[in-house]
This record gives structure tokens, sequence and C-alpha cells, in this order.
């Protein structure tokens, strides 16, 4: 018969082989999406021990999901062959970078290294022991970011293999029949590192013998590697296993202690620039361009003479089908009820105030005449993005049928649960998300609540491929999320309140989420927004919860990069703050309402110049608008959207450095828009809602230059709005919501929402 190819797939051109197989381009027939095939060569199907590594290898990468780790899409296998189907990383390997340019800056070494150190503690989290770590399985794309690949001798930990590897970077007891563990995987790792930082590996030999002495007994020659790094790399290369970080985890935090004191709060950000630059100086390396930058490179064979025997330990993988299970969420996917109305806007009982009880009353009156999307008022969040992510491709597209071609798809031999598809559709789950941020292709968060008085919070994380669900700490507390923000793969912040009106503020380190202690301000009090520019600078701010305070005021909390602690700013007696954005450290904005003697609510605006916060003129409406969202790009350009007379669409302004002025406002009378975004680029989007009950329609807006103007949007059904959006480029943005019932996710891909 013709060659045998994957089922559902057109192949492009040859991205590399080895010699148990070849990588190919190909494009998802269905979808039009690219991805990367791996074929295990046909000769070599009969042969069991080969059949099984390769089994085991789609097992291990089925069992992964990670956004630092190239992700399978579908295994195939038949009696004329068998594929692996992956992500397609659009860039370079590590090893074209070091092989063209020598080693990298510091602040690149130590974010490749985090990057995928992120996805070996992926791995270690479920017992696999990568054990090919090198330059040339780690890819970086045109964003700067890093995704480990290969998984071909990965085995479980504690178990013994034939040696194998690439004996370069391997660690001596990998030769030496030891017991894999993920101390291993450090040891690589941190060769790897090193060569990135002086620009050759830590050992070299004539031979593979003196080589492997060299790893056993020589000293790591520390004097090339930058003095406040040399501690970080003598811990990852210990000799003994033991003195060792003991996983990928662990260093990344060992590592991340390390590079803010020696190159700044901005390592990361700097870092993730320079890679980007070298990955885009080989553009005619990628996957897109003419030479191959493989998604899964065949590891090395690796012959390794011992004694006048001529003995060869070539490499091997000791079957894992057992060990590995998937990552599932089930647990997520049984959310209840979908967030109708404004119940969750009761956020302040200042009883002994009345002009503040008849506000909220007033807004209530308005808010429950609202669907889904209106619920979302006041929802926050931030617009800090720094980085252009790639295009994540587009299509919905179920899993491939390939047994109509006579191929058999391996579904039963993937861990329960694991049902790959090129591209999947974002996932469905009653209620309603209400902050959407993103940082790159590979990255993106959403919060929501899954029932009507949003007692209960839920996250879900884009990884490149596929909306997931992620755990989040302390559920047994009822608690809601109304906004999430972040700067990388490894620093995101989520706020939110308790069901008794207390604030919550959770953390992610890049492999979990971890619930901080909220400053103790002497009373309760919630977190509406947060906003973030780097690991060592974020805000947060919202409205005081039930309280008998004679002065309530609304808190601001700033981030250090140790603790969150209360910033003072100018207020009257009774102050309430909706939100906070921020563009940079030294340009941040919060706005809310103060009381005056009267009934009467006086627009508060707040800008931060680096130093304090000081009191913004707001914009002349001849009425007193209440806003509702701030976003800002820079310190000459921000947008905010408010009202004057309880039309929640009624007024768009535009800060230019030093006033706000109003822009007409394109939207249908009724309209309520709680979500704006916009970048450094002048792109501008603000969402939300049209109409009410089951005739409330997505209300989407853009920024053409010169004026506001509506654009058309999907349309889900009734009931349905949007509560927040993110924007990386004209190209990038994504918006979240609710409709009929369930959670809605939109891309853009700069021609339309999808």
């Amino acid at each position: 018969m013709d060659k045998w190819s994957a089922p559902g797939y057109t192949e492009l051109s040859m991205l590399g082989s080895g010699g148990f197989g070849a990588v190919v381009l190909a494009r998802h027939e269905e979808s039009g999406s690219l991805v990367a095939v791996k074929y295990l060569r046909p000769e070599l199907l009969d042969d069991p021990g080969f059949a099984a590594m390769f089994r085991d290898e789609a097992r291990v990468l089925a069992s992964i999901d990670d956004p630092n780790v190239v992700r399978l899409y579908e295994y195939f296998e038949s009696p004329w062959g068998a594929a692996i189907v992956m992500e397609l990383v659009d860039g370079v390997s590590l090893r074209d970078i070091l092989s063209r340019q020598g080693g990298t800056s510091p602040e690149a070494a130590l974010v490749v290294l985090q990057g995928s150190l992120l996805g070996l503690a992926a791995a270690h989290a479920r017992g696999v022991v990568h054990r090919d770590y090198k330059p040339a399985n780690v890819l970086v794309d045109g964003a700067g970011v890093s995704k480990l690949t290969d998984f071909g001798i990965a085995i479980r930990a504690g178990d013994r293999a034939v040696p194998a590897g690439t004996l370069a970077y391997a660690p001596p007891e990998q030769f030496s029949g030891g017991p894999a563990s993920p101390a291993g995987d450090v040891y690589a790792a941190t060769a790897t590192f090193y060569e990135c930082l002086t620009g050759r590996p830590p050992f070299t030999g004539d031979t593979e013998e003196a080589l492997l002495s060299a790893h056993r007994s020589a000293p790591v020659p520390l004097e090339p590697v930058p003095e406040a790094l040399r501690p970080l790399v003598a811990a990852g290369m210990a000799k003994d296993p033991g003195n060792r970080p003991a996983d990928a985890a662990s260093l990344v935090t060992e590592l991340r202690a390390a590079a803010a004191p020696a190159y700044g709060p901005d390592w990361e950000e700097r870092g993730l620039s320079h890679l980007s630059g070298a990955a885009l100086l080989l553009a005619a390396l990628w996957p897109s361009g003419t030479t191959p930058a493989v998604s899964g490179h065949m590891v090395e064979q690796l012959r390794l003479t011992r004694g006048s025997q001529g003995q060869h330990l070539e490499h091997g993988h000791a079957g894992h089908a057992q060990h590995v299970e998937h990552a599932a969420h089930a647990q997520h996917a049984a959310h209840a009820e979908h967030l109708q109305h404004a119940e969750h806007l009761e956020h302040v009982q200042h009883a002994e105030h009345a002009a503040h009880v008849q506000h909220l009353e007033h807004v209530g009156s308005h808010n429950t005449a609202h669907t889904a999307a209106r619920a979302l008022t006041h929802v926050r969040r931030a617009a800090n993005l720094t980085r252009r992510a790639l295009s994540a491709g587009h299509g919905a597209g179920a899993a491939v049928a390939g047994a109509a071609v006579a191929a058999v798809v391996v579904v039963a031999l993937l861990p329960s649960g694991h049902k790959p598809a090129v591209p999947p559709p974002a996932p469905t789950f009653p209620g309603s998300l209400l902050s959407v941020t993103a940082t790159s292709t590979d990255n993106a968060w959403a919060v929501g609540c899954p029932d009507t008085k949003c007692t209960k919070a839920f996250i879900v994380h884009w990884n490149g491929t596929t909306w997931a669900p992620e755990p989040i700490p302390d559920q047994g507390t009822s608690y809601e999320l109304t906004s999430v923000a972040a700067t990388s793969a490894s620093n995101a912040w989520a706020v939110g309140r308790t069901s008794s009106g207390q604030s919550v503020i959770l953390h992610w380190n890049g492999i979990t989420w971890a619930r901080l202690p909220s400053p103790d301000l002497g009373t309760t009090y919630e977190l509406n927004e947060v906003a973030v520019t780097s690991a060592d600078n974020a805000w947060a701010a919202g409205p005081i919860g039930a309280s008998t305070s004679s002065n309530p005021e609304s808190p601001i909390l700033r981030w250090n990069g140790t603790t969150w602690t209360q910033v003072a700013y100018p207020h009257s007696k009774f102050t309430f703050l909706w939100g906070v954005t921020v563009a940079s450290a030294s340009d941040a904005w919060a706005f809310g309402y103060t009381f005056a003697a009267s009934v009467t609510t006086v627009t508060l605006i707040l800008h931060w110049n680096g130093t304090t916060w000081a009191r913004v003129a707001s914009p002349s409406t001849g009425a007193d608008p209440e806003i509702t969202d701030i976003t800002a790009s820079s310190a000459n350009s921000a947008w905010a959207i408010g009202t004057s007379d309880n039309d929640f669409s009624d007024l768009f302004f535009r800060w230019n450095g030093s006033t706000w002025t109003t822009l007409p406002n394109p939207a249908p009378a009724g309209s309520y828009l709680p979500g704006m975004a916009a970048t450094p680029a002048g792109a501008a989007w603000a969402v939300g809602s049209t109409g009410s009950g089951t005739s409330a329609r997505i209300l989407i807006l853009q920024w053409k230059g010169t004026a506001w103007a509506r654009v058309p949007s999907p349309d889900p059904g009734p009931d349905a709005g949007l509560g927040g959006v993110t924007a990386l480029s004209n190209d990038d943005a994504w918006a979240v919501g609710g409709a009929n019932g369930k959670t809605l996710i939109l891309h853009w891909n700069g021609t339309a929402w999808k």
C-alpha cells in the first residue's frame, strides 16, 4: 500500500528525522490548524520494544497538560504505522539559538530555564522523569516562551532503565544504573542553563568515558558563570542527587529567589524580550519558514564503551504504561447554575448611612432588570499585557475519526478521560466568567461563578490549545473571584470576596494557586479588581464590607514582591472604590465615588505617579458621572466608561496625559459595558450586552482610531453578555461572559470574533 499517514492530516514538509522515526509538518484537514506529526519508522512497527516505547511516549504526553510542555493532540496506531500528533511550536530550539549566537543573556537563560522547569515540574508531579533534558528538546517561540518536548525515554521516578540520554547534560547516576529521579532532570536542566550562561557545556571530553568521568568527579567550573548565579549552578549540578534541589519545582523556587536581587524586578520581562528577539532572528528556521524547528526531536542513541570488552549501552525505555494517570478535572465540570442577576452586587452594607443605602438600592433596581452580563457589574480587569501573542489557531473541530481510513485510533491506550482534539472548542460550564487576562499565545486565565449567588469560584486556564479548569485552594470556604491579572506563566493574581464580605487573594506561582493572607485593616473589606505589571508590582482595590466604622475608607492594596500593604490616598469621609488598573510601576488608576453632605455621590478618580495617589478632576459632562471602568495602556492614554443618568453605556472618556475628554458612545440605549481593554499599540475594546432578559445579546465596541464603533459578534443565543475583555494586539484579544446559563469565551483573530 502507499505510505501510511495519520488520518485527517495532510503532510506539508519534513521537519526532522532520527534513527527511529521522522517528524513532519501537517495540516489538520477539518480545522486547518498546523501540527507536528511524529511517525515511528515502518520497519520498527513489528519490534515490540520500539512500538511500546512509542506508545509510552504518547501516554506520557497525554498525561501532562501544561503550557510549558508540547501538547499531545492525538495518537494513531494501525498495522501500517503509528503517529503522535503534537502541538506545533512555531519557533526554534534552544540548540538553534546557542549554535548561532553562543550564550544568552543571564535574564534570557533564567527565563528559558524557568519555563522549561515548569514543564518538568508538571511531569514530576505525575511521577515522570524526562531523562533527556537538553537544548535540542527546549523550544522557544516568537514570544520568547519556552516549551519542553521529547519524552521518548521518560520513565517513572524510582524505576531503573538501560542507560540512555545525552552525555553532555545527563547526570552521572543515569549511566551508573541508579534509579531515575526528578533530581536527575534538575542536573540536566542546570547543565543546559550553564551552557546558556557561558556558551559551552559544563564538561567536555575527547571520549565518552572521559566525559562521563568529568560528570562523576570533576568540579563544575564556575568561573565563567555570573557570580550571583554560581550557587544556583553548584546546587543544581551537585554530584550527589540528594544534595540537589529535589525536583523542578524546588529549582524554580531557588531560581526566582536568585533572579530578582541580581537582575532587578523586571528580569523576566527582559529575558522574554531577549529570547523573543533571538527566535525572531532565526525566523527562517521556524516550521512556517524554510528550515525546521522540530517539535519532538528523536532521542540521540548513545554508545558508551565499557572497558576492553567493547560493550555498548544503547538507549532504551522501560515500559511504564500503567504509571501515568490523566490529570482530569472532573470535579470542576459539575458547575451549578448560571449567574443571572445582581445578588452578588450586595457588596457593601453601610446601613448606618442612608445616602449610601439609597444609592445602592437605586443601582440594584437598575441591574435586576438585566441579565447575566449585567450581573457582572463593576467587574474590573487589568490591561497591563506587555507582549504580542502569536496566533493561537482558530476553529472548533472535533476529534478526528481515523477509523474511516482503516487506521486504529488508540484512544484506549491513553489515560482515562483524555480525548484530544485539534483544535478543541472552548469548554462551557454552568455559570458566567467575570474576568480574563492573557500574557502570551500559551497563557491566559479567566475567573467566574457557577451559580446565581456566586458563592463558589472557578478558574479556567488557556494553555495555547484548550481552556480547562484549574484547581483552586480553600474551596471549603465559600467565596467568589471577580478579577484576574497576570504578567507571565508563573505570576498571576486573582481577587474576590467570601460570602461574609471578607477579601480573598490568590496567587499563581507557575505550579499551583495558593491563597495568601489579606492585610488586617481592622474591618472587613472586599476586593473587586487586581492589576499587575511585574512580580514585584501589583495593585488591588475594592469596597469595604459590612462595618460599623464611622469612616468607611475603601482600601487600595499594593504588592511589593513580598507582602500586600495598604497605601493611603486622598479621600472624603465616605469612600467607595470599584477598582484599579495599571499601565506601569509609575502609572495606575483607581476609581469609584465619595458621598457629599447630601445624598449626591461625587465621582472619585485617583492617579498613581509612582510615589503618591492624587485625585484627578473627573470629566465635565454637565452632571457628575459614575465611572464604571478604566483601562490604561500608557501615561498618556487611558479610557473610562461611565454614566450621568443611570444609563450605564452613556459616556466614553479618554485621558490624553493631562485631562479627561468625553467621546460619543455608539452603543444602543439601555446597553451595559462592564469590561474594557487597551494596548500600547492603540487597540481598545469595550464589551457587555444590550437588551434585557431573554432579549439580551452580546455587545462589542472597538476603537477605530477616531471613534468607537460597534462590531459584529457571535450570537450564542438569549440571555447573553460579556463581562471581561483583554487585548494583546489588534489581532489578538479574548472576551468572556455567559450565555443561556453557560460560560462563554470569545477570541478575536484580527478579522472576526469567534
